[in-house]
């Protein structure tokens, strides 16, 4: 604390004192003089005292090694090896900082050591259940992770070389994918699709008896003998998941570093790949195509500025005009020369998840109309991600019978009223339930969709949480009209709401819970309020609702960066499923829908924060719909109207008569 605000020599005199202590009272090669050694040699770093820093990080990694080998117990010596990362990682920074000359092969060496580090982590988190162990083990990786992508990207800069590349993304997606994870682990009573309940219980039986082994009063070696039998369980049992279901076990406890896929392989076909990330303060964009990849530096400098003043001046013309144009020149113009193809699919990073890339316009416009004509969105059809270890590779879509489901509860006053009525002699009604606003416009769009799609409609009171569980999977499209909530301080209490008719009637289907729905689907519409945003740090939007609908099944998502107008969402959305129909690709689709609303919309409704918030996420692919069965949809409304004029007139006629 005190070498972080600036104040060294009242941080090295504490943390001194606090090493002579412990020397004194259990010897210098115990773990609690590990601990301080490792604390004197990030008080040096701090206050760039490298050589101290260097000379303590070795004593504190040579007193835990020792203190392993000496340990009196099995849990000395794992909590031990819990904290060596870290003391490798501060003997890295030391000798990094302290190179005369960063050549390759010392920045090579480094990152050999720090390697090693994540190994250990790598081991030991296989077997940690404790929430404490797997919260400090996280924490060390994050700052592991971050300084091996600056040797890395320094390793890359220096000779070219692909390899780094692939290695530097590699550790970033998987510090993204991990701080995810750790969520998950988090949520105790978590249920997923795809596994069975016994599987789960066995799950959790197996971590618990891994902790026990530890505790109690038996002796060191029946301890011993304990742990690796229990942790010997649960390695057969881990093989088992991976191989029954794999998709669970990659989500769950794949390791911390993956090796990238190749990733021309699994881009669509006439697409560019463009994936921001930040390393540190540094910003970088890496630009991969059918026949080339190159990682760009960018200026981060002012970029939070811009983004604040598009939120806080959406409908104000300049100075939304004049930060679009800058940040399309901090953005996209240094790549712009490699972004060879039509199609974009954009990984953003960080806050870069705010913004809708497509409304970046090179230079200023004179009026938001401008926007269908100069701008990303008249250049590109552009689609998101969120990572890159989830790009799919080529493979056929399974068919699926069902065309469209919708899911529109309106709270209407008519929806609320059998609720309010339930509940009028209690003294705790739920009056967020009561006073949701209605959604004529999502109701109305959701009638008129399936009118063009065909399929079903839970709309008004029967849209619960029940009728969704039962009936959203294995559907062509599913179409979510409702209220949301994003909590971003803790993402599992993120929910979506349906309606409700009793007192005790659940109505809300949290985040964690839909890991446990089956949601397959070749598109799931979200247009709830803000159901895209990231949760509780920027750019983990896997840990949002359109992660979950991935898990559970779905191929791609339409959702919302930002809450949407309701009626400007219904208007875009009724010509996105047109466009669908006509054979359009997802992104496609919703790109001339957004310039149809551009030519037609007036006023303030022309602002982007209107219509620039819905993106695609995922696969960009067409919705292989039924043109016969929606052609004979539309004949059979006609020859429906034939048969009605014709009585009308034939019952006229016999009037007269």
């Amino acid at each position: 604390f005190y070498a972080e605000n600036k104040n060294p020599a009242k941080a090295l005199a504490r943390a001194k004192k606090a090493y002579d202590y412990i020397a004194k009272t259990q010897g210098t090669e115990t773990l609690s003089a590990s601990y301080q050694l490792l604390n004197l040699s990030e008080v040096h770093q701090l206050t760039g005292n490298y050589t101290q820093a260097l000379d303590y990080s070795k004593k504190a990694l040579l007193a835990m090694n020792n203190a392993i080998r000496s340990g009196s117990s099995l849990l000395d010596s794992v909590k031990t090896e819990l904290k060596k990362p870290k003391a490798i990682l501060q003997k890295a920074k030391a000798e990094y900082a302290l190179l005369p000359a960063k050549s390759k092969a010392e920045l090579s060496r480094i990152l050999g050591e720090l390697a090693e580090a994540l190994a250990i982590i790598e081991r030991r988190k296989t077997v940690l259940t404790d929430a404490g162990d797997i919260g400090l083990l996280l924490s060390d990786q994050a700052g592991l992770l971050k300084f091996m992508e600056k040797i890395t990207i320094e390793l890359y800069a220096q000779s070219g070389d692909v390899t780094y590349l692939h290695r530097l993304m590699g550790l970033h997606e998987s510090g993204l994918y991990n701080r995810i994870r750790a969520r998950l682990d988090k949520a105790d009573t978590l249920r997923f699709a795809h596994v069975p309940a016994a599987v789960q219980a066995k799950e959790k039986a197996l971590k618990t008896a891994v902790a026990a082994a530890l505790a109690g009063d038996r002796s060191h070696p029946e301890k011993m003998q304990a742990y690796f039998k229990a942790v010997e369980a649960w390695e057969t049992f881990r093989e088992g998941l991976k191989r029954d279901h794999p998709r669970y076990y990659h989500l769950r406890y794949a390791a911390i570093f993956q090796s990238l896929p190749d990733l021309r392989q699994r881009i669509p076909e006439g697409t560019t790949l463009v994936r921001y990330f930040f390393s540190d303060s540094s910003l970088f964009a890496l630009v991969v195509d059918a026949g080339s990849e190159r990682l760009l530096p960018l200026s981060a400098t002012g970029l939070e500025k811009q983004l604040a003043i598009l939120s806080k001046n959406a409908y104000d013309l300049a100075p939304t005009s004049e930060a679009l144009a800058a940040l399309y020149r901090q953005l996209w113009a240094p790549l712009e020369k490699e972004v060879r193809n039509k199609k974009v699919l954009i990984i953003p990073d960080g806050i870069l998840y705010s913004l809708s890339f497509e409304t970046l316009t090179p230079k200023k416009i004179s009026s938001f109309r401008d926007l269908a004509t100069n701008s990303l969105l008249s250049r590109h059809s552009i689609a998101y991600h969120y990572s890159l270890f989830l790009l799919r590779e080529k493979k056929t879509t399974p068919s699926r019978q069902a065309s469209f489901v919708a899911f529109a509860p309106g709270f209407t006053e008519q929806v609320k009223g059998p609720y309010r009525t339930a509940v009028s002699a209690s003294a705790l009604p739920d009056n967020s339930y009561l006073s949701l606003l209605p959604q004529p416009f999502t109701l109305d769009l959701a009638t008129k969709a399936q009118r063009l799609l065909g399929g079903a409609a839970f709309l008004n009171e029967q849209s619960t949480v029940g009728a969704f569980r039962q009936n959203a999977g294995h559907q062509k499209i599913i179409h979510i009209g409702t209220h949301a909530e994003s909590n971003n301080l803790h993402p599992e209490y993120s929910r979506l709401i349906f309606a409700k008719t009793s007192a005790d009637e659940n109505n809300s289907l949290y985040l964690p819970e839909i890991y446990n729905c089956d949601l397959s689907s070749d598109l799931a519409v979200l247009t709830a309020c803000e159901s895209g945003r990231p949760g509780f740090e920027d750019g983990e939007g896997m840990v949002s609702l359109a992660h979950a609908f991935h898990y559970a099944g779905s191929e791609s998502m339409l959702t919302g960066l930002w809450k949407i107008d309701e009626k400007a969402s219904a208007l875009l959305m009724e010509a996105f499923y047109q466009n669908l129909v006509a054979g359009m690709s997802k992104d496609e689709a919703l790109r001339q829908a957004k310039l149809h609303y551009l030519q037609t919309a007036e006023g303030r409704a022309l602002s982007p924060q209107y219509w620039a918030g819905l993106v695609i996420m995922g696969d960009t692919a067409p919705v292989s719909l039924d043109k016969i069965n929606v052609q004979w949809r539309w004949a059979s409304v006609g020859l429906m109207l034939l048969l009605f004029i014709t009585g009308v007139f034939m019952f006229l006629r016999k009037r007269v008569r």
